[in-house]
C-alpha cells in the first residue's frame, strides 16, 4: 500500500511550503484527482485511512478536481520531505531516495503501479501494448527508468518540448520546458533486434542466420501454444499463466 501511495504521489502529489510555513513541520501534503477518477480516490483513499486514520485525513472538492490532504502530522511532513522531495517555492525536487530503489521487486511494482495510474497512458497501437509516463524531472525520471529495467521492463527514454498552447498561455510566468518521457511496449522488443540489425551489413547477417534459431527458441514460450510462460529468476522459477 505505502509503495502504490508513493508512486501515486509521485505522478499527481505535491507537498507546500510558503513563507509563512517555512517551520518545522508546516506544509501541506495532498494528492489531487479528477472527479471521474473514482477508483484511484477510492484506493487513496482507503490507504490514508489505514496509515493515518480518518480523522487525519482531509477531502474536498474544487473546479472538478477532488484533494485528499494529510493534516496536523508535522513529523510525516519533515520525513516525506527529507525522503522525498516537496514542490514548493518553485521547486520540484521529488525523487527516490536509495532504501526505495532497494526495496524487493514486488514493492517496486507498486510504486509503478501507482505512478502509472496516476501519470501515467496506458494503450493499444497497431496490435502492440505501449505504456508512457512523462515528467519535466530528468532526475526522478531517471529513478524510474532504472527501477523499471529492475524490474524487468524494457524501457526507452526520450526528451520532448512543451511549448505553450491556448490554455496554457493563460497560465503566468509558464516557460517552455522540457518533459522527460519513459515508455515501454511490447514493439520496443523489436525494435532493439531492428536498431541492432540497422547498424551494418554484418549485423544484419548475424540476425538473419539466427532467425530460424529464434524462432525454434521463442517456441517454448508463446503463451497461446503452452497457456505459461517460464520465467527463471535469482530467487527461483515459475510459470506465468493466464489469469
Amino acid at each position: 500500500d505505502f509503495c502504490y501511495l508513493l508512486g501515486f504521489w509521485l505522478g499527481d502529489g505535491t507537498l507546500g511550503r510558503d513563507k509563512s510555513r517555512s517551520n518545522w513541520g508546516r506544509g501541506l501534503w495532498q494528492i489531487n484527482f479528477k472527479e471521474t477518477e473514482t477508483d484511484n480516490i477510492d484506493r487513496i483513499r482507503k490507504i490514508l485511512y489505514k496509515i493515518f486514520g480518518e480523522a487525519s485525513i482531509s477531502e474536498w472538492n474544487s473546479d472538478g478536481m477532488v484533494y485528499l490532504k494529510v493534516i496536523s502530522n508535522p513529523a510525516f511532513i519533515e520525513w516525506w520531505s527529507e525522503n522525498f522531495g516537496e514542490t514548493s517555492r518553485k521547486r520540484n525536487n521529488k525523487r527516490l531516495p536509495q532504501w526505495v530503489t532497494n526495496l524487493p521487486l514486488t514493492k517496486l511494482k507498486h510504486l509503478l503501479s501507482g505512478l502509472i495510474d496516476s501519470d501515467g497512458c496506458s494503450f493499444v497501437s497497431k496490435g502492440y501494448n505501449h505504456i508512457t509516463i512523462s515528467m519535466i524531472s530528468k532526475i526522478l525520471m531517471t529513478q524510474i527508468r532504472d527501477v523499471a529495467l529492475k524490474c524487468g521492463g524494457i524501457v526507452s527514454f526520450t526528451t520532448s518540448k512543451v511549448k505553450p498552447n491556448k490554455s496554457l498561455k493563460r497560465l503566468k510566468n509558464f516557460e517552455e520546458r522540457d518533459v522527460y518521457i519513459i515508455t515501454s511496449s511490447d514493439l520496443r522488443t523489436c525494435e532493439l533486434f531492428t536498431e541492432y540489425a540497422n547498424k551494418n551489413l554484418l549485423n544484419k547477417i548475424k540476425i538473419g542466420l539466427l532467425k530460424n534459431s529464434f524462432k525454434q527458441a521463442m517456441t517454448p514460450l508463446d503463451p497461446n501454444l503452452y497457456g505459461g510462460v517460464p520465467l527463471l529468476g535469482v530467487n527461483g522459477n515459475c510459470i506465468i499463466g493466464h489469469g
